[in-house]
């Protein structure tokens, strides 16, 4: 039986080489904020994880072993200049998943 893993920040450089490395390996449900994405052997959807209940269906669905978070906003510049925008995407958008992981009893690990 693979393991099922969500990773977060699909579209990141970090997210979509892991997916490619393990998608024979783990079942993988590939999570994106705001591009459409396609990627042979991997489940992709898009995922608002800053609307708890949106990502809580998400979560609930798939039903994960592991979640990998390495979405967040980290251009440096735009955090500064965004400051409320990184708030929300670097904390609130975290601590979802964080909670999602305790209440469905998965690993997580946070980039």
């Amino acid at each position: 039986m693979k393991l099922k893993v969500i990773i977060t920040g699909g579209t990141g450089l970090l997210a979509s080489n892991i997916a490619v490395y393990k998608r024979d390996k783990w079942d993988i449900l590939l999570l994106t904020r705001s591009h459409a994405l396609s990627m042979d052997g991997v489940a992709t959807s898009k995922a608002n994880l800053v609307d708890l209940a949106w990502t809580t269906k998400i979560f609930e669905s798939f039903s994960p072993d592991l979640v990998i978070h390495t979405a967040g906003l980290t251009n440096v510049e735009a955090c500064q200049n965004h400051s409320y925008e990184a708030q929300i995407a670097n904390t609130v958008a975290a601590k979802n998943v964080a909670k999602l992981c305790q209440k469905l009893n998965c690993k997580l690990v946070h980039i």
